[in-house]
């Protein structure tokens, strides 16, 4: 019984010295390294938390009184994230520390089994809550960008929903007469033709004028074609 009760006594001692107490330059550094990584990531979609790893010890850090963060390029503050510390004040030395941007907020899913090829409906997705940088770049948020979309392949319940997975509705058939809007400056010209292919807002489409041409467009929303001349 007093040998537990003596283990019982030294357990603070050993947690004590399994977290070392850091330096005021280290503690300097983890702020202007957490203030950064804050004032990056304020447009996040969620609940912020940042977590900076373990900064190196060198008393001649200690002299610096002014650190500069800043990101590799192309790097951005989401996920784990290396982050780099210049001395502008006091010395002329830089380094690089680890540090982690976690953000949490809601996101799609889908509510049920989705086929190849299926429209999306409102009730096919559902919005969950969770860690956002632990799922895909394109992950979808909001069901606006989801809804009347189609699955590019089977998608299982619950599985989060990317824009890689889904592709526009097609706003124009293959063998649909469409009207063709010819634009240059100055001057507009409309015609009718047949789509040559199935396409979405935005997508290239080809159409067979009347007279037996066939010209390039940008297939519109409202299911007409614009061509730029």
């Amino acid at each position: 019984m007093r040998a537990l009760l003596f283990i019982f006594l030294l357990l603070p001692g050993l947690a004590a010295t399994a977290a070392p107490a850091t330096t005021p330059a280290q503690d300097k550094m983890s702020r202007t390294i957490e203030d950064f990584l804050r004032a990056q990531s304020a447009s996040a979609p969620g609940q912020v938390s940042i977590e900076v790893g373990r900064l190196p010890e060198a008393e001649r850090y200690g002299a610096c009184t002014h650190w500069q963060a800043f990101l590799p390029a192309g790097a951005r503050a989401w996920g784990r994230v290396s982050v780099g510390l210049r001395c502008s004040s006091g010395g002329n030395f830089s380094l690089y520390a680890s540090a982690r941007v976690r953000v949490d907020g809601a996101y799609l899913v889908a509510a049920r089994p989705i086929a190849n090829g299926q429209s999306l409906a409102a009730d096919d997705i559902k919005i969950v809550q969770g860690e956002l940088t632990a799922q895909a770049a394109d992950l979808l948020l909001a069901d606006a960008a989801a809804v009347g979309q189609i699955a590019r392949t089977a998608i299982a319940a619950e599985r989060p929903l990317q824009a890689t997975l889904l592709r526009p509705s097609a706003v124009i058939q293959a063998g649909q007469m469409v009207k063709v809007i010819t634009q240059g400056t100055g001057f507009s010209v409309s015609n009718e033709g047949q789509a040559l292919a199935a396409a979405s807002a935005g997508q290239s489409v080809r159409v067979r004028l009347a007279n037996g041409n066939i010209v390039s467009g940008i297939a519109r929303a409202q299911g007409w074609v614009e061509v730029r001349n």
